[in-house]
């Protein structure tokens, strides 16, 4: 008998031991009001709170329950918000934790973000959490759309390439103000360049890859729409960034109840990560920046909102250059500043907004006997009055752009004759382009599902730029929960002023998209054609593509997507026509994350067709300038380069110390297998030889974020 009691017992201790190692509960922690995940929240036991964890970048946790009491608690905590204490029976193994937002006694502010006219019609919206969490995009905005499946950016640097177009006709807004030079480094190719743009500071970055809304302006084949924060934070708080190439410092201040400034610093010398990175960085010996952001947001009312930026950035850099005359450092340095004003009212009927944008940028670049400096200034206006109502909406407004060049120095009087003793010649421009506008929108809801666009921009033609008349048409079916299909075309038009021309240059581009999008709970994609026609003077650039992208979340913890695009795109110059730089048979790009508590893990693959280039006919000796002048084969019987491959691999960690500190450290490498994707050919001094030029090798880069509260 009491050999059988034991062994009763005995195994109910083994049960319970077994169930207690079972015990574990999972979920996400998010708004109520909002339904957004909650990052950094507090999931720790009532009875011990060494048993606890904190909510990923997904807002999810995983807490053992082992060796719990029945009649314990949970308490779960996040700055801004009220706590909650759950009796554990009360929660399923999959657990929905709801947290209020912490309410103050302080005068209402409601104000809302401006919302575009067209955003219905967008086909991308990047949240803030996505460009940190994703490899290829090293926490910049603008590398985070470069890692889209419409982005058919070809080299790696941080400008943007829509659907086949060049970088110079996508138009980047930020807080609805142009930004004509967003990218620091910008005369670097293949190194990984980033933008001027601060990722902590942004509230969303909306995705018109065509047909962009004519709203804005001097765009014509794709738009980026970026937004900064405008919510008064409840307290202050501090973020303290170190990585091998940066120190960061930001700080977010409430002032009384209904202001907020926002600054930040961040410099970035090149000394520790060129020698953790010699090989990868060997062509660059030096670079270093140091640039400073402040914005102050007041709400006057729960109507009226003003905010201003300003963003300062000095840079420069040591390149090595390669020419067949040359070989040596070519060095750039630029002073960047600009400020924008944003100031909003809502009235009874309708809204009120007003843009105000001031940027002036000196550059000096200097090689051999080259020796050019330029400053540019950019000044823009807007005053637009919007209206929703429920069947439908309406925007209309005015705009004035206007970008002033001055340039001077010397340059080589033959590009292929730069040595320091070869001739050279002096260069002086000074020009201007004036873009003044109108526009009106006009949307119509005809029932839930079915949106209809319409936009007309005219310009008042000033400064050489041609009288031009934009119109666009979209619309927008939602089919039902899950299925949206998007129509869009039109024509939009756009005059740019480059750093070689004395005078405007006018492109035109006509345009049709149609986009499919799929949102099931565990797969979502889109499918997507198009069709657009360039002109640009003599030259017509005719594009035809289609893309596809995939995302399967195949477990709680596990995301994959893949996508691929097919372009077809081909210059006709008056002469001959010819296959663009874009031209490409397949763009593959395909990513895995995985997310095991608070760990993210994060791989990516981009596998492209080689873009097109120009080989070498001959090259003939001229004997006044003791060099060889190269001819070049025409473009219709230029080469493919290889096929370009890369892989990315990043990990990333959030620690909740406790409520007031939590800590993200991270690590990535571009470029795991180092491969040797090339850009360009360079050449000996009599083009005997040629020698492979390379897009960038293996990179380790590491870091830590430290947030204060």
């Amino acid at each position: 008998m009491r050999l059988w009691i034991a062994k009763f017992l005995f195994l109910i201790l083994v049960s319970f031991s077994v169930q207690a190692q079972d015990m574990s509960i999972s979920g996400k922690v998010i708004d109520r009001s909002t339904h957004e995940v909650i990052v950094g929240a507090h999931v720790f036991l009532l009875s011990d709170w060494r048993k606890g964890t904190g909510t990923d970048i997904n807002g999810a946790f995983v807490l053992d329950l082992q060796g719990s009491l029945e009649d314990d608690s949970l308490i779960v905590s996040a700055l801004g918000y009220q706590e909650r204490l759950i009796p554990l029976r009360e929660l399923d193994k999959q657990a929905i934790v709801a947290l209020e937002p912490m309410v103050h006694e302080m005068e209402a502010v409601t104000i809302s973000a401006e919302r575009l006219i067209a955003q219905e019609f967008r086909i991308q919206e990047i949240e803030r959490l996505e460009i940190y969490s994703n490899p290829s995009a090293k926490a910049d905005p603008l590398l985070a759309v470069n890692a889209l499946p419409s982005s058919t950016t070809t080299d790696e640097s941080a400008n943007v390439s829509f659907r086949g177009s060049p970088a110079t006709e996508t138009g980047i807004f930020f807080n609805n103000v142009p930004i004509y030079d967003p990218v620091r480094f910008s005369q670097l190719n293949g190194i990984g360049t980033f933008s001027i743009f601060n990722t902590q500071l942004l509230e969303n970055v909306l995705v018109f890859p065509g047909n962009p809304p004519l709203e804005f302006g001097n765009t014509t084949s794709g738009l980026i729409a970026l937004q900064t924060d405008e919510s008064i934070p409840q307290r202050s708080s501090k973020s303290i960034s170190a990585t091998i190439a940066s120190l960061g410092l930001s700080i977010r201040q409430p002032i009384r109840k209904k202001t907020a400034i926002t600054a930040y610093a961040n410099y970035q010398p090149s000394v520790l990560i060129s020698r953790i990175n010699g090989d990868a960085l060997a062509d660059i010996p030096f670079f270093q920046t140091l640039d400073l952001g402040i914005q102050a947001v007041h709400h006057f009312s729960d109507k009226t909102l003003f905010k201003v930026f300003n963003y300062s950035l000095i840079e420069g850099y040591d390149f090595v250059y390669r020419h067949p005359t040359f070989n040596g450092i070519l060095s750039q340095n630029r002073r960047k500043n600009f400020t924008i004003a944003n100031f909003r009212h809502r009235l009874k009927s309708g809204t009120i907004s007003i843009n105000q944008g001031a940027s002036f940028s000196r550059q000096s670049l200097a090689f051999s006997s080259t020796d050019i400096e330029t400053f540019v200034t950019d000044l823009y206006f807007s005053g637009n009055y919007s209206l929703e109502r429920a069947k439908w909406g309406m925007k209309t407004g005015i705009s004035y752009d206007q970008r002033h060049l001055d340039l001077n120095g010397t340059l080589a009087e033959f590009s292929y004759a730069i040595a320091e003793d070869h001739p050279t010649v002096e260069v002086e421009a000074n020009s201007r382009v004036s873009l003044p506008e109108g526009f009106g929108y006009l949307k119509y809801y005809w029932n839930e599902k079915l949106t209809f666009g319409l936009a007309i921009r005219k310009n008042i033609p000033v400064d050489m730029v041609s009288d031009f008349i934009s119109a666009q048409g979209n619309i927008n079916y939602e089919i039902n929960k899950r299925h949206t299909l998007k129509l869009g075309g039109g024509r939009f038009n756009a005059a740019r002023l480059p750093l070689s021309e004395t005078s405007p240059v006018n492109i035109q581009t006509d345009q049709l998209n149609l986009d499919y999008l799929y949102g099931g709970e565990n797969l979502k994609f889109t499918i997507s054609s198009y069709y657009k026609l360039s002109r640009s003077r003599s030259i017509a650039t005719r594009t035809m593509g289609f893309e596809t992208q995939a995302n399967w979340k195949i477990r709680s913890k596990l995301n994959f997507d893949l996508s691929y695009a097919l372009i077809d795109a081909k210059v006709n110059n008056g002469e001959i026509v010819f296959p663009s730089g874009f031209d490409m048979n397949y763009f593959v790009r395909a990513g895995i994350k995985y997310e095991p508590g608070a760990w993210i893990l994060n791989a990516r693959v981009i596998w492209r067709q080689g873009i097109f280039f120009r080989t070498l006919a001959s090259a003939e000796f001229d004997p006044k300038l003791e060099a060889y002048e190269p001819a070049f084969k025409s473009m219709e019987r230029s080469v493919r380069l290889p096929d370009y491959k890369i892989i990315d691999l990043s990990i990333s960690r959030l620690f909740p110390v406790n409520e007031s500190l939590t800590i993200i450290g991270f690590a990535s490498v571009s470029n795991v297998l180092n491969s040797k994707n090339v850009r360009s050919f360079s050449y000996d001094f009599d083009y005997r030889k040629h020698e492979e030029e390379l897009f960038g090798l293996r990179i380790l880069f590491f870091g830590v974020v430290i947030n204060f509260f």
